[in-house]
């Protein structure tokens, strides 16, 4: 998505954030690998992009002047953890900016005994913040939201 941002889009800057290899897991390699990708797909844009290989809690504990236009959520599926994502984005958020929610449709929010999908936190946060947030589009993946006041 980062290099689909950078190719695409007039922008000063883009910023990931994302564990990558950070945790020693089953899946560490697998993880360095797509990390090496990532750089090396990158590489024609290195003054247009930074990178930050932490947890998005960790990111955005420590972002205190960033403020951005548009922000791309694709992190960790749980329930809870997308609704922090969303309410950190949101503090770091531009009035008239995006938040992008990947998977809102990932699992099927139609079982009863699955509450624990991105789309119930998604939905939480939309109804919480009902009068600050406009939805600008769905499609078979992603939710685009726009913040139209604090």
């Amino acid at each position: 998505s980062a290099l689909y941002i950078l190719k695409n889009v007039k922008t000063k800057k883009v910023i990931c954030v994302d564990i990558w290899d950070k945790y020693d897991d089953s899946f560490k390699d697998q993880n360095l690998k797509m990390f090496e990708d990532f750089k090396s797909n990158l590489d024609e844009f290195t003054k247009k992009f930074s990178f930050f290989k932490s947890t998005s809690d960790e990111y955005f504990a420590n972002n205190d002047s960033n403020k951005f236009d548009i922000i791309y959520i694709d992190g960790w599926h749980e329930s809870a953890q997308v609704y922090k994502d969303i309410n950190n984005s949101w503090n770091s958020l531009n009035i008239n900016g995006l938040i992008i929610c990947d998977d809102y449709f990932y699992g099927d929010i139609r079982l009863n005994n699955d509450s624990n999908l991105p789309a119930n936190a998604i939905n939480k946060f939309l109804f919480e913040k009902k009068n600050k947030i406009k939805v600008i589009c769905v499609n078979n993946t992603q939710i685009f939201m726009k913040k139209i006041s604090n």
